[in-house]
């Protein structure tokens, strides 16, 4: 960084064949995520030719979890909404990892100081920031760094905190971590602090918790002395306080901090017109451990739980913006929340935003590439981002999700859970010798974007407009029902005889409507979406592979239960017929 290089300078050697600044006697750091992990990624980025935020050329090597959270664009997710706040800002991030914010961060416009510990890991930050002049990478430990006499705009600890315990001997040092991130800021600075949270929901639904690799342990407090540690909403607003921080403001990110695609902000999460509920369930959780097997559907319960009040201390992940003193405006005016999707090629990358403006509500989308990177032509679509007024309403799949998360469900719950969805694909509907046809404009009316008003659904978000004149009601019926089906994270225990794979639940669904079910128009019919797909960067599943699927029904814990009970009362007896047997014989062979 321009601003203190004599400082640097003074105290660091730079190791230009890592373009790194190691302080003399600096014992290397422990943390990492395996050698050959590790000697992967930084191949990968040395390779690159495009080590931006958004390279395609990253992401499309990520293969395991590690190059995944280090590589993929969705990691800037996370600060992309206080980019403007940035710009021109002095940033010490402590604890840059690979790098992955360090460059949202430089390309942000920021005066960039990145803190790591792991030398490697340093070396893998300052590669990932080659071209970047406004970026310096230290190695060096957190608490170890001669860094005092410095002063900055903004501090962040982004998957950082939870670590302290491990590398520290102070009586306290999550507080330690914190007064010092606090006695570094300047006048008006801020603290960025992103972390787990100990009471996620998604810990509750049966998840193992991050760190442990265990289902409720972090739930139960059993975290080790110099292990890593997470901590609900009210205990960190409590450390934040007592470390020195004036206020905090919390954000959510969702799924969670690591790869999000959505964020509630403040204002967003306290507004009555404004359907946080929505995203909450829209962009469900993720289990790192691949552990699939929940009791209770997320999505499905947050409606009711965010309408109780408990949004902030069951999120998943916290991001908390902390003031040395007032706070300062951080974000756009009015901006309530902003959904980026899942990772789409560059090109079509785009930000949502929910925003309330002279008490209207608008949602306003842009894209996040510059117009010389989106004139590549998009194969057999057009991609358009409009402005549209918000309806306050519940999507067309959050209403299936409620509808099948109910015990007992059957066909015809899901049949009158998107009727209103089919006959809004029926009014759009144009006939052709007989038979029902939707234009290529409507190709993007699925269930997600459908809200239902005054139980009456609505179009919104129509991006995607095939160059396909039309398509038959019976495709767009089943591709909307195949979508909607892959994106149930769990539901409940059906009746008795109500199939769980997805062919028969096609032709029970198109049956019920009176709806033609020809799966060799259907399958000619899915080039189209294998075409939409590949705009996307995304491999599509064949509509063969969709009719193998099945849902994934919770466990019945009631039955669980009882069966359980059964079998315990029968090992008593087991029991007690052994204990029988053998007295009897001991009394035998007293006999003889």
């Amino acid at each position: 960084m321009r601003m203190i290089q004599d400082w640097i300078e003074e105290n660091y050697t730079f190791k230009a064949a890592q373009g790194v600044w190691l302080r003399q006697g600096h014992d290397e750091f422990a943390y990492s995520d395996g050698d050959a992990v590790e000697k992967a990624i930084y191949k990968r980025v040395l390779i690159a030719k495009d080590r931006s935020v958004s390279s395609d050329e990253l992401f499309a090597t990520c293969d395991d979890w590690p190059s995944l959270y280090h590589l993929s664009p969705e990691r800037s997710n996370l600060l992309r909404p206080f980019g403007d706040f940035l710009q021109g800002k002095r940033v010490l991030e402590l604890g840059c990892g690979c790098g992955a914010i360090t460059r949202f961060l430089g390309e942000a416009g920021a005066d960039v100081l990145a803190l790591e510990g792991s030398f490697r890991r340093a070396s893998i930050a300052a590669a990932r920031c080659e071209g970047l002049e406004n970026v310096t990478v230290l190695c060096d430990k957190i608490l170890e760094a001669p860094i005092q006499s410095q002063k900055f705009d903004v501090v962040t600890l982004i998957g950082v905190l939870e670590y302290a315990r491990m590398f520290s001997e102070s009586e306290d040092p999550i507080a330690e971590t914190l007064r010092m991130a606090r006695s570094l800021l300047n006048p008006g600075g801020c603290l960025l602090l992103a972390i787990e949270n100990r009471f996620g929901l998604k810990y509750f639904a049966g998840a193992r918790e991050d760190h442990l690799g265990t289902a409720m342990d972090g739930i139960e407090g059993g975290y080790r002395p110099k292990g890593p540690v997470t901590f609900s909403r009210k205990v960190l607003e409590r450390y934040l306080k007592e470390c020195g921080f004036a206020q905090s403001e919390l954000h959510l990110p969702l799924p969670d901090y690591k790869l999000p695609r959505a964020m509630i902000h403040p204002a967003g999460i306290d507004d009555e017109n404004f359907a946080a509920e929505a995203l909450l369930t829209d962009v469900a959780a993720r289990d790192y451990s691949r552990f699939e097997q929940y009791v209770f559907s997320a999505p499905a319960a947050w409606p009711g739980l965010h309408e109780a009040g408990l949004t902030r201390d069951l999120a998943n992940s916290f991001l908390f913006v902390a003031w040395a003193d007032e706070v300062q405006p951080c974000l756009s005016d009015g901006v309530l929340a902003e959904y980026y999707g899942e990772f789409m090629l560059r090109e079509t990358q785009k930000v949502v935003q929910f925003v309330k403006e002279n008490d209207a509500y608008q949602v306003r989308r842009q894209p996040l590439s510059p117009p010389a990177k989106r004139l590549r032509s998009l194969r057999g679509f057009r991609h358009v981002l409009e402005d549209e007024p918000y309806f306050r309403g519940e999507t067309m799949q959050a209403h299936l999700t409620h509808a099948i998360s109910m015990s007992g469900w059957t066909i015809q719950d899901i049949v009158e859970a998107l009727r209103p969805w089919v006959e809004l694909l029926k009014e759009h509907s144009v006939e052709r010798d007989g038979k029902a046809y939707i234009p290529g404009k409507f190709y993007d009316l699925i269930p997600c974007n459908a809200i239902l008003v005054d139980g009456k659904a609505t179009a919104i978000d129509q991006e995607w407009i095939s160059q396909e004149e039309l398509f038959p009601l019976s495709y767009m019926v089943l591709r909307g029902l195949s979508i909607s089906l892959i994106r149930q994270h769990l539901v409940g225990v059906p009746q008795k005889g109500t199939p769980l794979r997805y062919e028969e639940i096609f032709k029970a669904f198109m049956s019920a409507l009176n709806l033609s079910y020809d799966r060799k128009e259907i399958e000619e019919c899915w080039n189209c979406e294998k075409v939409l797909q590949a705009n996307f960067g995304n491999r599509c599943r064949s509509f063969q592979q969709y009719c193998t699927l099945e849902l994934n029904p919770r466990v019945d814990l009631t039955s669980a239960l009882a069966a359980l009970e059964q079998e315990q009362k029968r090992s008593v007896e087991l029991f007690k017929a052994n204990k029988e047997l053998k007295q009897s014989l001991r009394e035998l062979m007293k006999a003889q």
